[in-house]
């Protein structure tokens, strides 16, 4: 519910961005967005993770002390962040915008993403107490927050992309301000523990270069982009992956948000792990349904969202973002094994393999077409980042996936993408109608080939969450 707050957001706000950016503006806000993405996986250091993680181990009362040793490390890499950030103003406005002199943004995006980055650790402890309203509150907080500070600042006020920007860092502020009173509501008394320190950055330093690699293979496509194209295509590419990821915030993030805690408690337990073909069967299924209803309808959603006929292009490259949004759940499902193990260094060499492939088919296939050559050079080293994985997991667990199952699931990802591009260029079927019935008979033929028991899982996930 939260994942799905700030996602529709976006979209209740797009009427207003993009009548107020032009798609060169746009492209440069998804730099951005990249921009952030790309620093808050290397600069928190993972460690809000693996506060969860050990504290989770932790029986004794001193679990939110885990929460506080992350907030005090990271307090010291923002003090750096804003000094480097202020230091390198006029290249990141000349990356970023393709212009200098833009100080009061770039100030603007690194407040943004030091909010952004405080924020993952105590959202981290709601999680480990299964506060899910807390959470939903928050979300719902920070969605008010962001409507109002967009309309004000990019509508009336007319900031432009400093409007968009300075409208998120009021979002992640409240956020942050909001789930610090959850975790400090009720004092504990503390001392700050050096031996704890080090060994959450030993647990969560190899977690930075996966982390670090899979945010490049989703965004580093975009600044191959500026270099060889125009900021127009990345907007066009931006708006594609913003419609996509919204799939993978609310169904993909939300599942994982849950079930990383429960999964850390319960992997030892053989019912829980036997069932885990059966729940990524099903996760699989109503990701990749919605991705295939997007990728069906979002011309006609774009129509009515955006009032700018340059947005709606946009559409044509869904069904491609499906299959990356598709592989990348497998393989964060698969890598759950090195959190299990507590092997997360075994990561690192997966990742950055995966990223070396991208950036060199990026350098390849972009410069021949911006977009389709950024979206197949992501998703055949996402192929290769899953398939790596899985050989790397069953070397140190056991195959509780099912190597058949994940053979049914790509199958299913990969067709279902073929026939959404053939049904949106073909204009027979341009009628919504048969869309529709196109998208029923889709699903019927995926729940074939999975082979789901749906009310099996949906009643055993109910008694877990």
């Amino acid at each position: 519910m939260g994942n799905l707050a700030v996602k529709l957001a976006g979209l209740l706000l797009l009427p207003i961005i993009t009548e107020n950016l032009s798609i060169d503006e746009y492209g440069s806000y998804t730099l951005i967005e990249s921009f952030n993405q790309i620093l808050v996986s290397i600069l928190s250091i993972k460690l809000p993770i693996a506060a969860l993680r050990l504290a989770s181990s932790d029986q004794h009362s001193g679990q939110k002390a885990w929460f506080t040793h992350a907030l005090l490390m990271l307090l010291a890499v923002s003090a750096a962040v804003g000094g480097l950030v202020w230091a390198l103003k006029n290249p990141l406005s000349q990356l970023l915008t393709g212009e200098t002199g833009n100080t009061f943004l770039i100030v603007l995006v690194g407040a943004s993403l030091i909010t952004e980055m405080l924020g993952l650790v105590p959202v981290q402890y709601l999680r480990l107490k299964d506060r899910s309203v807390s959470f939903v509150s928050l979300s719902l907080l920070k969605l008010l927050v962001l409507i109002g500070m967009v309309y004000w600042l990019v509508e009336i006020e007319k900031w432009g992309i400093a409007g968009v920007v300075a409208s998120f860092l009021a979002g992640h502020l409240a956020f942050l301000l909001g789930s610090l009173f959850f975790l400090y509501r009720q004092r504990e008394p503390y001392r700050p523990n050096w031996e704890a320190m080090k060994s959450m950055v030993n647990y969560g330093y190899p977690l930075v270069f996966t982390s670090v690699m899979t945010v490049l293979l989703a965004t580093s496509d975009r600044f191959i982009i500026r270099h060889f194209h125009e900021f127009a295509d990345i907007g066009v590419y931006g708006i594609s992956a913003k419609l996509a990821g919204i799939v993978n915030f609310v169904i993909i993030q939300a599942f994982f948000i849950g079930y990383t805690a429960i999964a850390f408690r319960q992997y030892e337990d053989k019912v829980f792990m036997n069932l885990q073909p059966t729940i990524i069967r099903f996760i699989s299924l109503l990701a990749m349904s919605a991705i295939w209803f997007l990728s069906l309808f979002s011309e006609a959603i774009l129509e009515v969202l955006s009032r700018d006929s340059d947005y709606v292009e946009a559409y044509l490259y869904i069904p491609y973002f499906g299959v990356i949004i598709g592989f990348s759940a497998l393989q964060t499902f698969l890598s759950m094994t090195f959190h299990f193990t507590k092997q997360t260094r075994k990561n690192v060499p997966i990742a950055a393999t995966a990223v070396t492939i991208n950036i060199v088919l990026a350098l390849i296939l972009v410069p021949i077409h911006p977009i389709y050559g950024a979206l197949a050079s992501s998703a055949l080293s996402m192929m290769a980042m899953l398939t790596m994985t899985y050989m790397n997991s069953t070397r140190i667990f056991y195959d509780f996936a099912g190597l058949g199952n994940l053979i049914r699931i790509s199958a299913v990802i990969v067709g279902g993408a073929a026939i959404c591009v053939a049904i949106i260029h073909w204009e027979p079927l341009e009628n919504l109608g048969y869309r529709a019935l196109a998208l029923l008979l889709m699903i019927w033929l995926a729940l074939s080939i999975l082979r789901i028991n749906a009310k099996m899982v949906i009643r055993t996930l109910r008694s877990w969450f």
